[in-house]
């Protein structure tokens, strides 16, 4: 991965999965979701990072990439769709649990494709997203290219 590029690398993985991408803050990940349609079964992966580089000698030597990544569902593949009316339990059931296996898999898999380190990360539920009303898990995730 070329040195600061978190963001483009998450739009490439999240284009090769066929999931929905939104990046910056929750204004822009918004539009982004209202702005596009989103397939039955298909995911969503959001990512808003800051970056700290140590600089030495004039090189940089290493970066930190803090912030956030989540991976949500609107409409699950038998065409449920997240709801207000749904309770905890039944969104568990239909997609947190399975998105939360699918997070902390890609997120594996996406430091060893891309030589990085995962030194923290916090994974939590988080449900009704957006105008759209998406269903997501993630959270907290400091990276280290």
């Amino acid at each position: 991965m070329k040195q600061f590029d978190i963001i483009g690398q998450l739009y490439r993985a999240a284009v090769a999965n066929n999931w929905r991408f939104a990046a910056g803050d929750n204004f822009y990940q918004n539009i982004e979701l209202a702005n596009n349609s989103i397939e039955i079964g298909q995911h969503v992966l959001t990512a808003e990072f800051n970056t700290t580089p140590t600089i030495i000698n004039g090189r940089v030597t290493e970066i930190n990439y803090n912030g956030s990544i989540m991976l949500g569902r609107k409409v699950d593949n038998d065409g449920q769709i997240a709801s207000l009316d749904e309770t905890y339990l039944q969104k568990y059931n239909a997609r947190l649990l399975e998105l939360m296996q699918l997070l902390a898999n890609f997120i594996g898999q996406f430091a060893c494709d891309n030589e990085l380190e995962i030194t923290s990360i916090e994974l939590v539920h988080s449900i009704n997203n957006f105008d759209t009303n998406i269903d997501f898990v993630g959270g907290n995730i400091t990276i280290v290219q």
